[in-house]
């Protein structure tokens, strides 16, 4: 989903390494649309507004003024935390960012379209000393002239969506230096992302096998922080306490390289070798039956209404009134106040945090989540069953511990159980239950007893037993993963998929299936394929999210298709939106479609998404039936005292006969051209429709959702969909 605070650290490093004076050349990069991607010099200016942020922040979007010379009021719809071009003339550079400031963007941008060449301005002040609060430079009149034509006519009648990373910094020496005391890199002048970081675990590499110790690693990054002025140093400071021992400690066992690992954090450092791409072999049984079509559901048959939670991250820390629009998001959650972070609160609240939460860069209070609960026990008397898919704590991962933990687990179980009285409960594993955060080694990790998470697993058997069988704690005790039949014919099975994630470090010391979780699924699917069972699975992460690393992805990809007949529903989180994604036969995007993951909405808010959660009807509980899912809806939170309402039922809103795979792929189909069909698919998928709302007229945009949609294996985007 969203930004994990162990690789935007690294990611500010390498970009602090690479960055310069305030008033030296600096560069923004545009990520869309691809036919203007390229980096782009720009002049700042702190004559005429602040200085450059440290962090670049990406794929933000741009807008063109109007009127277009800034001279007066905007009269842009909304310009919101937003980068604004202006052309230059009729008034002085001071005027055009202030009036940008006024409209609450995040960054002034001036050019010359009409006359200008390939020279740049130095922005100077007027007289009246006059400095806005927000970042402003100058781009040449070429480029300005190519993104001004493309955001008044790129798209259409409309305009194009345009979206940039910015400010980007290539020529400061202030780590370089610290790195040198360290580790002289053969050249130190001109280095690229991927060369900073790999010098970082270089450096860190070199310091193990000098013998020195952790702390003297520790020692290191937090000279780095400092010299480099992170903001919210303490986050800085927790963090390299909760990530640093394992990273240290994988650094130290694993036979990846540092290029590797730094592909891990900043995409194309080990091109074609990275070990996010490794894929394994994995042994799929053979002697697939006839595939069966996909079940037609008869009327006046009994049904199964099933209520799906996700990704609830509750912030005990959540405070009313606080900043909801925090300036340091990378390294921070908004809408609370950090204890020791006095130095990086802005003074003035410029958007306050509400009572029940915000549509920000936040979790949900504590209240939001009881509210949400009690509502749903209230209206849903008839549920026969509950699964949650994981993530319970808040984001703020520097804090974590065994005991938060513990705490979380156990709090939202109990609360649920008095809510709920018998109905069952089955859970899923998430990568926010890890501390650190998604770290879950398997057994044959060097010193498990010391570093794995048989304290976790035993926490969340302890608190699952109540709703099942003796025989699962095992194999939760294990690998957080089990299979529980809540009805005669249908078999649910909670598999750990945080072994698969890129971000948990220890499953780059043995990236081949670990602790045999694949080999433990295949073991059950094929026990209920000889037996006639239907299978649902639940898990966290879905396997297209780009999470999940590619030799999982592939070899999980094909055991579902595997046992296409036998698997009936298949239930997911993570992503923090409502939205599916599709499998097709032997992987072929041209051929049939065999299965769809369901991905729910998140309970939190974060980021930028209205709460959500998913109520399923589902055939079954009679001799025969499917367990096929064939309809779903979603609630989502109005504002104000929470009032949950109706978002919408699926097979309505996107006209489906039915809810087989194959009307999924149709759906998706459609999005690539039908852009009222596509608004409502991205409105539901945000919860929330005053988000970049603009996307829904530019074609690439559109592109990047469907794509997504089509794509339940990870890293193959480009296979699934490649025109």
């Amino acid at each position: 989903m969203l930004a994990h605070a162990l690789r935007l650290l690294f990611c500010a490093l390498c970009a602090e390494l690479l960055s310069g004076a305030a008033e030296d050349p600096m560069f923004m990069y545009i990520d869309e649309p691809a036919r203007l991607r390229y980096t782009y010099q720009i002049q700042p200016s702190t004559s005429v507004g602040a200085k450059m942020p440290n962090f670049p922040r990406r794929k933000i979007e741009m807008e063109y003024a109007y009127p277009s010379h800034g001279c007066e009021a905007l009269r842009n719809v909304d310009l919101t935390d937003k980068v604004v071009l202006f052309e230059r003339g009729e008034c002085s550079f001071v005027d055009k960012v202030l009036n940008a400031q006024e409209a609450g963007a995040y960054f002034a941008l001036v050019t010359d379209s009409k006359n200008g060449g390939e020279e740049v301005v130095d922005m100077i002040s007027d007289t009246t000393n006059r400095r806005a609060d927000i970042p402003a430079a100058y781009i040449n009149g070429e480029s300005g002239r190519r993104i001004r034509d493309y955001l008044l006519y790129g798209g259409g009648e409309l305009g194009g969506y345009l979206l940039v990373t910015i400010p980007l910094n290539h020529t400061n020496t202030l780590l370089r230096e610290l790195l040198k005391s360290y580790y002289p890199p053969e050249n130190s002048a001109g280095l690229t992302e991927c060369e900073v970081c790999g010098t970082i675990f270089e450096v860190i590499k070199n310091m193990i096998h000098q013998g020195q110790t952790e702390d003297d690693v520790f020692s290191f990054v937090r000279k780095a922080c400092t010299l480099l002025d992170i903001p919210m140093p303490h986050v800085c400071d927790h963090i390299i306490r909760i990530f640093g021992g394992e990273l240290v400690f994988v650094l130290n066992h694993t036979t990846y390289t540092p290029e590797d690992m730094c592909d891990t954090f900043i995409a194309g450092c080990a091109p074609g070798g990275s070990a996010e791409n490794a894929l394994w072999g994995f042994q799929i049984p053979s002697d697939k039956p006839t595939v069966k079509p996909w079940p037609t559901v008869p009327t006046g048959k009994p049904t199964l209404r099933v209520l799906h939670l996700s990704d609830i991250h509750i912030d005990l820390n959540y405070t009313t009134g606080s900043e909801a629009d925090c300036t340091y998001e990378w390294f921070s959650l908004c809408c609370r106040t950090d204890l020791g972070d006095t130095a990086g609160q802005k003074k003035d609240v410029k958007l306050p945090s509400g009572e029940w939460g915000m549509a920000a860069h936040c979790d949900i209070p504590q209240r939001t989540f009881e509210h949400a609960i009690r509502h749903i026990a209230a209206t849903e008397k008839n549920l026969d069953y509950i699964i949650i898919t994981g993530d319970l704590e808040a984001h703020d991962m520097w804090e974590y511990s065994q005991n938060y933990t513990k705490y979380r687990v156990n709090y939202v179980n109990t609360f649920l159980k008095q809510q709920f009285g018998d109905v069952p409960i089955y859970n899923s594993i998430g990568n926010h239950e890890g501390v650190p955060g998604d770290a879950m080694a398997s057994h044959n990790m060097v010193e498990y007893d010391q570093r794995g998470p048989a304290w976790l697993y035993s926490t969340l058997a302890d608190s699952w037993r109540t709703w099942l069988p003796e025989d699962t704690m095992v194999d939760i005790r294990y690998r957080a993963s089990y299979a529980v039949r809540p009805y005669p014919g249908l078999k649910l099975i909670s598999i750990n998929t945080i072994y698969c994630s890129h971000f948990n470090f220890y499953v780059y010391l043995n990236i081949t299936d670990p602790d045999d979780t694949l080999q433990w699924l295949s073991n059950h699917l094929l026990e209920s394929e000889k037996k006639g069972e239907k299978v649902h699975l639940i898990s966290h992460i879905p396997t297209g999210s780009g999470y999940c690393l590619r030799g999982w992805a592939h070899n999980f990809y094909d055991l579902v298709n595997r046992f296409e007949n036998t698997i009936a529903g298949q239930f997911y989180g993570h992503t923090h939106q409502d939205h599916f994604q599709v499998y097709f036969d032997r992987g072929d995007p041209t051929g049939r479609v065999t299965h769809v993951n369901m991905v729910a909405p998140s309970l939190t808010t974060f980021a930028y998404n209205n709460p959500g959660y998913r109520i399923y009807t589902i055939d079954g509980n009679y001799k025969g039936s499917s367990f096929a899912y064939y309809t779903n809806l979603t609630e989502a939170n109005a504002r104000g005292e929470p009032e949950w309402k109706l978002a919408y039922k699926m097979k309505e809103a996107y006209n489906m006969p039915d809810l087989s795979p194959a009307s999924f792929n149709a759906v998706i189909d459609q999005m690539f051209t039908n852009e009222t069909l596509f608004r409502d698919y991205y409105i539901y998928y945000h919860r929330n429709d005053q988000y970049k709302m603009s996307c829904i007229k530019e074609a690439s945009c559109r592109k990047t959702y469907a794509c997504a949609c089509k794509t339940a294996r990870s890293y193959d985007e480009k296979h699934f969909c490649p025109n």
